[in-house]
């Protein structure tokens, strides 16, 4: 079982490691994009109270702040379940069963 695992963790990390170059490639033609128009685009009035509007990289920011929050409590939820369950797959599934101590159960629900 564990040598899945590891192909499954290397497959991951390919898969990771292509989309991080394709980005790469994205972020720098947009980049090449935006200078050109940056250069040619005149400038324009500011729009009254801009200042009071959160910038795209604080939105974005809090975007990904609360997705990661997300992701942490739905984590949380599935270990929770897999806890839940453990009575049963230690009988179905011996194999996968670890045994941990009662505290580490109560600690985790």
């Amino acid at each position: 079982m564990a040598e899945i695992t590891k192909m499954a963790d290397q497959a991951g990390d390919q898969a990771l490691d292509t989309v991080k170059r394709a980005y790469g490639i994205g972020v720098d033609a947009v980049s090449t994009v935006s200078d050109w128009v940056g250069e040619r685009l005149p400038q324009i009035p500011e729009v009254p109270y801009a200042d009071s509007l959160p910038t795209p990289r604080d939105l974005t920011k809090l975007v990904f702040d609360f997705t990661q929050d997300v992701v942490k409590l739905q984590r949380d939820y599935a270990f929770g379940l897999l806890d839940a369950i453990e009575p049963v797959t230690k009988k179905v599934m011996p194999s996968f069963a670890k045994a941990r101590p009662a505290a580490a159960r109560k600690a985790a629900a």
